[in-house]
């Protein structure tokens, strides 16, 4: 019958092909999937594949038809070898595509899935996620990270998930939430001894806990997250740090202790512009600016040159706080 359905997708563009009802109990699983898979490849999109028990062909063979729980077993097992070979069409068709197949990862993610293979789904499902979240489908993102979090990814993968997600949550506005979430992130990078990870989730999680109207207790994860790496030997410089002083002086400016905050400020620029981070070095200029506004040249050139440095590199979010302190900071010069 596989051979007349080939002859078939040979000779037509249109037509649905496919079985009736193929007999379970004449081929193993495997057979039928490989058989249908190409006739798939042969007429790809119009075909379909019926199959039972063979209650009335197995009789006249003098067999007994497959029982209930073998059936079953028999179309798990069918089911996954078909996702793993819808995967492998998706990742071929878009091997060339500009974006790889991380175009397609949520589907791609689904099949693995369904094929058993569920540290390729959690790798997928990362792409996905990852995807959404660098175009601000928040909530699509967070569906995509929890999904991936539900198969047990591997402790460094676990970091990224919680890391994503938490970010997810948070442009929400769920930030008591993202705190929560960003907790267990920062349990799993002190594990995997990532410094810099460690120490950009505490800064997420003060700038959470900065705009859930508890200054004090984001002044207490910055603190925290200090403290913890003055403990590491020889703790590296890293974007994560360069965040979480500048986080740490933003603390200080909300609790009203400007004065404590300059430092960290400084620090924080000083680190970013060794590390090339643009846009730590936006919001410390903009928090410098705004630490003393009245003080005037110097708030006006600081504020200034963080307006500038967010336009020439595309960065909105930035430098619309830094235009907010150049405000400020002429109208009080």
């Amino acid at each position: 019958s596989y051979a007349t359905l080939a002859l078939a997708a040979h000779h037509t563009s249109r037509i649905r092909l496919g079985t009736g009802v193929a007999i379970a109990g004449t081929r193993l699983a495997p057979v039928t999937a490989h058989s249908i898979a190409s006739i798939n490849k042969l007429a790809p999109g119009r075909v379909f594949l019926g199959i039972g028990t063979g209650h009335t062909a197995m009789r006249i063979m003098g067999q007994r038809p497959m029982k209930a729980a073998a059936f079953r077993e028999y179309l798990r097992v069918l089911r996954a070898l078909l996702h793993g070979e819808v995967a492998a069409v998706l990742q071929a068709l878009y091997e060339d595509h500009p974006e790889g197949v991380a175009a397609i990862a949520p589907q791609v993610a689904r099949h693995v899935a369904e094929a058993g293979d569920e540290g390729q789904a959690v790798r997928y499902l990362i792409l996905a996620g990852d995807g959404a979240l660098a175009g601000y489908a928040n909530r699509e993102a967070e569906a995509f990270y929890r999904r991936a979090l539900d198969l047990a990814p591997g402790e460094s993968e676990r970091a990224h998930l919680l890391s994503g997600l938490g970010e997810a949550l948070f442009r929400q506005g769920c930030c008591q939430e993202a705190i929560r979430i960003w907790g267990q992130g920062i349990e799993r990078y002190s594990v995997l001894e990532d410094h810099d990870g460690l120490a950009r989730l505490y800064a997420r999680s003060s700038r959470a806990a900065d705009l859930a109207n508890d200054p004090a207790e984001a002044l207490r994860l910055c603190l925290e997250g200090l403290e913890g790496l003055a403990r590491i030997e020889e703790a590296p410089e890293g974007q994560g740090l360069s965040r979480l002083l500048h986080e740490t002086a933003r603390a200080y400016a909300s609790n009203a202790r400007t004065e404590e905050a300059r430092p960290f400020a400084e620090r924080a620029l000083e680190m970013a512009e060794r590390l090339g981070d643009v846009e730590v070095q936006v919001h410390a200029l903009a928090t410098l600016g705004g630490l003393c506004p009245s003080s005037g040249e110097h708030a006006l050139e600081a504020t200034a040159k963080a307006v500038e440095l967010a336009a020439s590199h595309g960065l909105p979010i930035a430098g619309s706080r830094a235009t907010i302190n150049l405000g400020f900071a002429i109208i009080l010069h």
